[in-house]
């Protein structure tokens, strides 16, 4: 059986929602502090069937550096941000870091 038309716009706009929220939080963010600390810029955002949202990252001073989250629906904003602030950027291939693993 198909979904109704107006349920599966319902649905795409709590996704629109949910992604506008993660961009506001993360985009132009300083991660970290000291030497150390860079400007995420966020590329992209998309919500799969699973409800988990992909976020891609880099950093406004070096747009060679990828980061991308996994991250749970439950996840929390300090949850992320400390889970980037851990990471070393480096111009190697995208690092993913799941958060929605994380306990």
């Amino acid at each position: 059986m198909v979904p109704a038309v107006s349920s599966l716009n319902s649905h795409r706009a709590i996704d629109i929602r949910l992604a506008d929220r993660w961009f506001e939080a993360l985009d132009q963010r300083q991660i970290g502090i000291g030497a150390e600390s860079w400007v995420a810029q966020v590329l992209g955002i998309h919500i799969d069937e699973a409800n988990t949202i992909w976020i891609q990252l880099t950093s406004v001073d070096n747009p060679y550096t990828a980061i991308i989250l996994h991250v749970s629906a439950s996840a929390t904003l300090d949850r992320v941000i400390g889970a980037l602030a851990d990471r070393v950027l480096s111009d190697a291939r995208p690092e993913i870091i799941d958060i929605a693993a994380v306990a």
